[in-house]
């Protein structure tokens, strides 16, 4: 017996189905009509069902789906409920395919965002290390501002760059923070000494204050944090006149975590635009852009990187009088206040004969590489591609190479591989390998130290990093000839 419900579900006239009807004749009408399932699976359906399990089911004939749900009568026979959930399905189906297709569409604009870093990195590295090359060469007043110059506007695409591929990740959920030591009072003195040269041409004065029973070292992530206080910092500068900037490193609501204030004389923010300026692509007003520059994704990506550390970012402002940016941190001190964060004056590498083999197919960055190492009196060899370093390696080795990730015929991650596999079946100590590259993701890191990679570098290329970089490596290394480890 079925209700009417059921006819019409199945599109059932009153004479499809009567009273005393043998299931098997009424399924074996169904399925010649194409409504229900195949003859075969009927079986599985009724075992299910014996076992008081839910079914979904559909009906190819007319594209609906329905859950079977039957209950054993206690004089014999089921009793089947059928629920019609088509439109629940289809819209299960229709999220299930905007999932796909949002996923799909993040992941084509990381890997554009990927590809475009890269693109413009490459050729920054050269304007960036010519230009660095250049200031280290005699010149007249008028010259040594004009490479200043060059390598300030560099300096601050390269914030352009950072800032959209971090917002990115962010936006992606790929963005992953580190659990390490970290000494705030030298991380605030850092970043001090980054924006010092910005403050000096403003004339303001910029102050770190703190607590003087502070713990040092905090666990946390350095990068990230450091980022924090330059986006900050930075904004605090740029929009500040006359009179200071402060920094405040003191201890969190009930003695709990860290509270990190950036306190300003500047022209302020209006009221109504202090929850805006936490925005994408936001500023405290329509001119600030054009009369001040920047991205406008500054402080939406601090707001953001405060939140995946678990704290919170706050402001408040008066105009013409200054503001007040305040981070709270659920950090928590170092076991051991003793461990001190490595510290690397570059100026103590010495890389006189060193041979440093060097993966990169672009001529201009071997260019700036050359100029920037066989002054300091390092022997270098350029290979084109990943088969070229490879080959070169197996014939000589080397006490360092530095390996792009985008070359021809073979990349550097290959290469990477192929290096360490040659080492092992030859019985040799590992080479240091320093990624040297315009990809610049978390996951381009992960990839290169998996591969077998000692270091990572992005582009544009500092000399002071490259060269601390090497000297983090250099007590790792072999002091014998790379000729006899080769052979």
């Amino acid at each position: 017996m079925v209700n009417p419900a059921y006819r019409q579900l199945f599109d059932l006239d009153a004479k499809d189905v009567v009273p005393g009807m043998w299931m098997r004749d009424f399924v074996g009408m169904l399925v010649s009509r194409g409504a229900t399932v195949e003859k075969e699976r009927f079986a599985e359906v009724e075992r299910k069902l014996d076992a008081g399990e839910q079914v979904l089911l559909e009906i190819p004939s007319s594209g609906r789906s329905y859950y079977v749900e039957g209950t054993k009568r206690p004089a014999g026979g089921f009793v089947v409920v059928h629920t019609d959930v088509t439109d629940l399905q289809q819209r299960n189906d229709l999220q299930q395919e905007a999932r796909e297709v949002a996923d799909q569409a993040s992941q084509a604009k990381s890997d554009f965002l990927a590809a475009m870093s890269h693109e413009i990195r490459t050729p920054m590295n050269g304007i960036i290390g010519m230009a660095e090359l250049l200031s280290e060469s005699p010149l007249n007043s008028k010259q040594a501002m004009f490479v200043r110059t060059i390598l300030e506007s560099g300096a601050a695409l390269s914030e352009v760059i950072g800032d959209v591929l971090d917002f990115s990740k962010i936006e992606a959920g790929k963005m992953v923070l580190a659990e390490l030591p970290v000494d705030l009072p030298s991380l605030a003195r850092d970043v001090r000494l980054l924006l010092a040269h910005r403050a000096d041409q403003a004339g303001i004065d910029l102050r770190i204050e703190t607590t003087p029973d502070l713990a040092a070292i905090w666990m946390g992530d350095a990068t990230r944090l450091r980022q924090i206080l330059i986006n900050l910092m930075g904004n605090a500068v740029k929009f500040t006149h006359q009179g200071h900037v402060t920094l405040r490193v003191g201890h969190g609501p009930n003695r709990q975590g860290v509270v990190l204030e950036v306190v300003d004389t500047g022209i302020g923010i209006p009221e109504d635009r202090l929850q805006t300026i936490f925005e994408a692509f936001e500023q405290a007003n329509a001119t600030s852009t054009d009369e001040y520059g920047g991205t406008g994704l500054g402080l939406e990506i601090s707001r953001r990187l405060v939140g995946l550390m678990g704290g919170e970012l706050s402001a408040r402002s008066t105009v013409g009088v200054g503001s007040v940016f305040r981070a709270v941190l659920p950090l928590v001190p170092a076991l051991d206040d003793a461990i001190e964060p490595e510290i690397l004056n570059y100026d103590t590498v010495d890389v006189t004969r060193r041979h440093i083999m060097i993966a990169e197919d672009n001529r201009t960055n071997q260019l700036v590489l050359r100029h920037m190492l066989t002054p300091l009196g390092a022997e270098l060899t350029f290979c084109k591609d990943g088969i070229e370093v490879v080959d070169h390696f197996a014939q000589t080795g080397a006490d360092v190479v530095l390996m792009d990730l985008s070359m021809p015929r073979r990349d550097g991650i290959t290469a990477t591989k192929v290096i360490r596999q040659f080492e092992k079946e030859s019985s040799l100590s590992q080479t240091p390998i320093i990624a040297l590259t315009g990809n610049s993701t978390a996951q381009d890191r992960d990839n290169c130290l998996s591969a077998g990679m000692n270091g990572f570098l992005t582009k544009p290329l500092r000399k002071a990093a490259l060269l601390a970089e090497i000297g983090r490596l250099l007590p790792e290394i072999d002091c014998s000839p790379t000729s006899a480890k080769a052979s």
